[in-house]
């Protein structure tokens, strides 16, 4: 991937985390506004936001520090690839799930069974 891609994709990867914290918070908050909301945040206009999002429009040098800056990144890390780290979350979850499973054997059997069906798509 050249580097507008790379931008595109890690600033489609903020989005969803800005999304995924949101509902985190309000799970019953509407998804209609987070474009405008995140836009806001790296202080852009929702316009220009949705034509980054759809690639119309590249990430260039100058706002993409302005986008590190404004959502905590380390200088640089919107010109990284990072597609292939766990989303935001994931790794704290599977700790606190391992501990669980190897601390209770009635709840090993609980989440043993749980992924079971989730990798089935049955419903509990």
């Amino acid at each position: 991937m050249d580097v507008a891609q790379v931008r595109r994709a890690n600033l489609l990867k903020l989005f969803s985390d800005f999304v995924a914290e949101r509902q985190a918070e309000d799970p019953g908050a509407a998804l209609a506004g987070m474009d405008k909301a995140f836009a806001s945040l790296i202080q852009i206009d929702n316009t220009y936001f949705s034509r980054m999002k759809t690639g119309s429009r590249q990430v260039n040098n100058n706002l993409a520090r302005q986008i590190e800056t404004l959502t905590n990144q380390p200088k640089g890390w919107l010109d990284e690839d990072h597609a292939s780290e766990a989303p935001k979350g994931l790794t704290r979850f599977l700790e606190l799930a391992e501990k669980a499973y190897l601390a209770s054997p009635s709840l090993r059997k609980e989440l043993t069974q749980a992924l079971k069906e989730a990798a089935s798509g049955a419903k509990p």
